[in-house]
């Protein structure tokens, strides 16, 4: 890989930030099995829906 290209990948933010969370997710359940089960997801996006209506709604007033 050119040292262009590698600069180009890691300067786009939204990129970086999925291939970090994908990178955090398989260290979690490689440690944890249990991490990718259904029950676990559903935990997970049930706490942060408060979090997620409140982004949403100062999304829309900015």
């Amino acid at each position: 890989m050119q040292v262009g290209m590698k600069r180009s990948v890691f300067a786009n933010q939204s990129f970086f930030l999925f291939l970090l969370i994908a990178v955090m997710s398989g260290v979690t359940a490689f440690f944890n099995p249990a991490f990718f089960t259904l029950q676990n997801w559903l935990n997970i996006l049930n706490q942060n829906a408060v979090l997620g209506i409140v982004a949403a709604g100062a999304t829309l007033v900015m």
